[in-house]
C-alpha cells in the first residue's frame, strides 16, 4: 500500500474511453498545455497518472517532431493504463519516446 493512497480517487480503467472523449477535448485541449512546455529536443518530461496518453502523447508527438532523444516518463498506478498508453504510443510509432513506470501497490 502506497502511504496516502485514495482508492476512491482512483479513475477506473473500464472508463478508460472517458479521458480521450470528445467533451474533454473541447474543454481541456492539449495544445496550449504543450506549447507551455516549451520542449526542447533533449527534454525528459514527467507524466503522472499518465492514463491513457491523454497528455503525455501529443507531448511525444511534438518531441518526435523536433527529432530529438527526448522523451516522455510516463506513471500510473494501474498497470493497464499503461498498457493501453504503450498500445497508442506504438499504433503512432511514439513509443521510442514513452517510457512506462508502473507503481506497486504494495510497495513500502
Amino acid at each position: 500500500m502506497i502511504m496516502g493512497h485514495d482508492h476512491s480517487r482512483r479513475f477506473s480503467f473500464e472508463s478508460a474511453a472517458k479521458l480521450d472523449s470528445d467533451e474533454r477535448r473541447e474543454l481541456q485541449p492539449t495544445d496550449p498545455m504543450v506549447e507551455a512546455l516549451d520542449l526542447m529536443p533533449d527534454t525528459a518530461v514527467a507524466d503522472l497518472g499518465a492514463g491513457s496518453g491523454y497528455f503525455a502523447l501529443p507531448i511525444a508527438q511534438r518531441l518526435e517532431d523536433m527529432d530529438g532523444r527526448g522523451v516522455v516518463v510516463v506513471l500510473d498506478i494501474e498497470p493497464r493504463m499503461l498498457d493501453l498508453l504503450d498500445e497508442r504510443a506504438r499504433d503512432r510509432g511514439l513509443d521510442h519516446r514513452i517510457r512506462p513506470i508502473s507503481i506497486r501497490e504494495d510497495a513500502p
